[in-house]
């Protein structure tokens, strides 16, 4: 089930929604486009990427990418696909169900609260043989709400 906007809802989703709910499931999947950008002025690479995906502070998947990933000199930039996929039933107890209903809605634009989207990011690179990782991890966080 594949919804943009408000307007993409009609009967048979909502049936299809209403039968996630009944059976206690609300697959999510995102690809996240992160930016790498290398300012150093030879060619530089990214061994492994580690990663965990939140929604307004809330955990909702962790994960990494094993691939090398080069990135040209000179300010060159390059795009790193990161598939999130999760099951946002689990994060359904507390107060979570608000942060995912209105994450929901903003997605369809129709929420009335902003969402932060953010993913925490701790690269592994190569040098003179030896991997290695970043001791702290980078946050990258976007904020969006219904119309944007």
């Amino acid at each position: 089930m594949e919804i943009n906007s408000f307007s993409d809802l009609n009967f048979m989703n909502g049936q299809k929604l209403v039968s996630s709910v009944l059976s206690k499931t609300m697959p999510f999947g995102i690809t996240v486009n992160v930016e790498a950008k290398n300012p150093g002025v030879i060619n530089a690479a990214v061994n492994k990427i580690e990663w965990i995906a939140y929604i307004d502070d809330i955990q909702i998947s962790s994960g990494q990418i094993s691939d090398r990933i080069e990135i040209p000199a000179n300010g060159g930039t390059t795009i790193i696909p990161v598939r999130v996929e999760s099951d946002l039933f689990e994060y359904m107890e507390g107060d979570n169900p608000k942060t995912m209903l209105n994450f929901a809605l903003n997605l369809v634009d129709a929420g009335g609260q902003p969402t932060r989207l953010s993913m925490k990011i701790k690269p592994s690179v190569y040098i003179g043989g030896t991997m290695i990782t970043s001791p702290e991890y980078f946050k990258i966080t976007k904020e969006f709400k219904s119309g944007n």
